[in-house]
C-alpha cells in the first residue's frame, strides 16, 4: 500500500486495471493521482495508455506535453502541445505552455505566436506578458521586451 496522500487511489485504479477494467477514464485519474505524487514516470506511461483507449482524449496528451516541460524534454513537448493547440485555438493553457516550450527550444518566433495568442485569450495574465518580454529580448527586441514588462508591472499592481 503507498502512503502518499494519492496512494490509496493509486492502488484502487490499479486493482481497477489488474481486474481488466481497461478505460481511459480510470488511466487518466491514475496518471492525476501518479503525477501528483511525484511518480512521473508512472503518471506518463497511464496517459500514454489514455491515448491510445481514446485518440480524442485532450486532457491527456496535454499533461504529456506539461510532464516533458517539466524533464526538460521540450521537442516532445511541443510535439503534443502543437497538436492540441490545431484543434483547440481558444485553449490559454495549451497556447501558453507551447509559448514556453518553444522557449526553452530557443524557437523565440514561434514562443512569440503562441504567448500573443495566448494574450489575446486571457490579456489579464501577467506571466505570460513576463514570458512574451523575455522571448523579444532573446531576439534582440528589446523596446518590445520592455513594452511587455510593462504591462506585466501594471497587470501586478491590480
Amino acid at each position: 500500500m503507498r502512503k502518499g496522500r494519492y496512494g490509496k487511489a493509486i492502488d484502487q485504479y490499479s486493482e481497477l486495471i489488474r481486474m481488466g477494467r481497461e478505460e481511459a477514464g480510470i488511466y487518466y485519474r491514475l496518471g492525476l493521482c501518479c503525477e501528483r505524487e511525484g511518480m512521473g514516470e508512472e503518471a506518463e506511461k497511464a496517459y500514454k495508455k489514455v491515448t491510445e483507449l481514446d485518440a480524442d482524449h485532450v486532457d491527456a496528451p496535454y499533461r504529456l506535453g506539461l510532464l516533458a516541460i517539466k524533464r526538460d524534454d521540450a521537442q516532445t513537448a511541443v510535439e503534443y502541445l502543437s497538436a492540441l493547440a490545431g484543434t483547440n485555438e481558444d485553449s490559454f493553457d495549451i497556447l501558453y505552455n507551447l509559448g514556453v516550450a518553444h522557449d526553452k527550444l530557443q524557437d523565440y518566433e514561434k514562443a512569440v505566436e503562441a504567448f500573443k495568442k495566448a494574450i489575446a485569450i486571457e490579456p489579464g495574465y501577467s506571466k505570460v506578458h513576463k514570458r512574451l518580454g523575455h522571448a523579444y529580448d532573446a531576439m534582440g527586441k528589446h523596446q518590445d521586451a520592455i513594452e511587455c514588462f510593462k504591462k506585466a508591472m501594471e497587470l501586478e499592481e491590480i
